[in-house]
């Protein structure tokens, strides 16, 4: 599974990685701008919940109409690189603060396993639309994002959008804010979801509500190259693209309590823990529960606001990573086979990570399989070391298949102090061994060019099939056993001309380990 950070992040946008969605389904009108011609009109709003309080069993599309509903005015349809869900939130109640809306923090952009984004710009084109509900076209609300305060997926995905308006200005126009909550609710307690996924049908593509159970009380998750600290289980079912961000209510409740994140629902099974099948870490290893969706818990985040409503993430009171930790050459590691080739010798994989920093000058660490290393507890590290005597980490992987974490803390001064990294926003670097063989057989697409022949595109399915060596032989004296022959696939279809006829086509495929499957042939008559 060697692939680059760039073609990993590409992969990731283009399965809608999260719950996100990667377009927008119609451009939906507001206070500042007329309506989208597409937009749902309000004559022809499909049915809406009953609002009976039971468990639905799925989404159900929320009226704007309704008095019950005015209290989702705040979440709104948020478009960034991806389109997600945002939420607008209490933080002071001085009418001129600036407004803040939540959301995940790989909506704003796909962010790598330890990126923090701190007040940056963002995009010209980024927004969020309050009100919007299928039967309130009219009335929607849409506010441009001024700053990206802060986004990070690592440990936690979480945004803080400053809103182009102030709190008193969106009260004008009928949008309050909702409070976030203090502490996260106990497992098995229910719960609402409200959120704007993407849907096929433009008459269902708004506000809905699910309302479903929460799980464990949180979970450790690894999914793809990222880690999630604390995430929150349920048993929510209809957790779609764009429903990234959207807040986790209890039941009836006002206070949000998390956002949703990501969702093990709906993969194929047969890669855990890559994009869209995260794995939660268990005593013994990991699991994969393909029935249960996942939220960021947002409890404390008041805290990250002064008085007048102002962000501060330097206040001792707010959660977010404040961004400091140790610099690492190079992109993720992946996955990997535990030994390699190093110069015509083979060794066990090594960590081989180059630290450095503007101004930490010692560093600790620590690594072991990701189930069984809290990397939050500075139990286990080693002594300080400076980074001057040595900056690279080159112990040797274990051979075992899993994933191992390396865990680094840096600070000031040889002996940890208050000038040293909290621990709670420990920098991880991320390993998987993987020596299982790809299971799934490799997909061919045929073009018949008539009398000139036949061309053979191969179909990747990462991690499980991302790369191929080929050969192409008469179907009697071929054999695909013998390595002899064979090329790498450059995804340029494969010409098979007619006079070849009937012909054999081997296909060897790798996964992003390097493990090969077993020859596969294909006969063309």
């Amino acid at each position: 599974m060697h692939a680059t950070l760039m073609k990993r992040l590409a992969f990731a946008v283009g399965c809608s990685f999260c719950a996100c969605g990667n377009g927008a389904s119609g451009v939906p009108g507001s206070q500042d701008a007329a309506p989208s011609p597409d937009a749902s009109k309000d004559a022809g709003a499909p049915p809406f919940d009953a609002g009976d309080g039971a468990t639905s069993g799925g989404s159900q599309l929320l009226d704007g109409l309704d008095p019950a509903s005015a209290k989702y005015k705040a979440i709104g349809r948020f478009h960034g690189s991806l389109t997600c869900t945002a939420v607008f939130v209490q933080t002071s109640p001085n009418p001129a603060a600036p407004a803040y809306a939540l959301t995940s923090g790989h909506c704003p952009a796909i962010l790598g396993a330890n990126d923090v984004t701190l007040d940056a710009e963002a995009g010209s084109d980024f927004r969020v639309v309050f009100n919007y509900f299928a039967n309130t076209e009219q009335a929607r609300v849409q506010v441009p994002v001024a700053r990206i305060e802060h986004a990070t997926m690592k440990g936690h995905d979480i945004a803080v959008l400053k809103l182009a308006r102030t709190v008193g200005e969106l009260g004008t126009l009928g949008i309050a804010p909702l409070e976030i909550a203090a502490s996260s609710p106990s497992a098995g307690t229910p719960l609402d979801v409200v959120g704007a996924p993407l849907d096929t049908s433009q008459a269902d593509d708004f506000l809905r509500r699910e309302r479903c159970m929460g799980r464990t009380s949180s979970v450790n998750l690894v999914e793809f190259h990222w880690h999630f600290f604390d995430a929150q289980a349920n048993d929510c079912i209809d957790i779609r693209s764009g429903s990234s961000g959207s807040p986790v209510f209890v039941h009836a409740g006002t206070r949000i309590h998390a956002l949703m994140n990501t969702t093990a629902r709906g993969s194929d099974g047969t890669t855990d823990c890559y994009a869209n099948r995260p794995c939660e870490l268990t005593a013994t290893g990991y699991t994969v529960r393909p029935d249960a969706s996942y939220a960021t818990p947002v409890a404390g985040l008041g805290g990250c606001f002064d008085a007048r409503g102002l962000f501060d993430r330097r206040r001792a009171q707010c959660p977010l990573d404040d961004g400091r930790q140790l610099q690492v050459e190079g992109g993720p590691l992946g996955a990997n086979q535990p030994y390699v080739m190093d110069n015509g010798v083979r060794r066990r994989l090594r960590w081989d990570r180059a630290l450095h920093h503007a101004e930490f000058t010692h560093y600790r660490y620590k690594t072991g399989p990701a189930h069984a290393t809290n990397c939050r507890d500075l139990a286990g590290y080693g002594a300080p070391t400076a980074l001057t005597a040595t900056s690279v980490i080159r112990d040797e992987v274990p051979e075992a298949e899993g994933f191992y974490y390396l865990c680094l803390l840096g600070g000031r001064s040889p002996t940890p102090d208050s000038t040293w990294q909290n621990p709670r926003f420990v920098r991880i670097e991320q390993v998987q061994i993987d020596t299982t063989p790809p299971q799934r057989l490799p997909g061919t697409l045929v073009h018949d060019f008539g009398a000139e022949g036949l061309r053979v595109e191969l179909i990747f399915y990462p991690p499980e099939l991302s790369q191929y060596r080929y050969k192409v032989g008469p179907s009697a004296s071929t054999d695909c056993a013998q390595p002899d022959g064979y090329d790498d696939y450059l995804r340029i279809a494969i010409p098979i001309l007619r006079e070849d006829l009937p012909a054999k086509l081997c296909i060897v495929g790798q996964d992003e380990a390097g493990n090969a499957a077993p020859p596969f042939a294909r006969t063309f008559e």
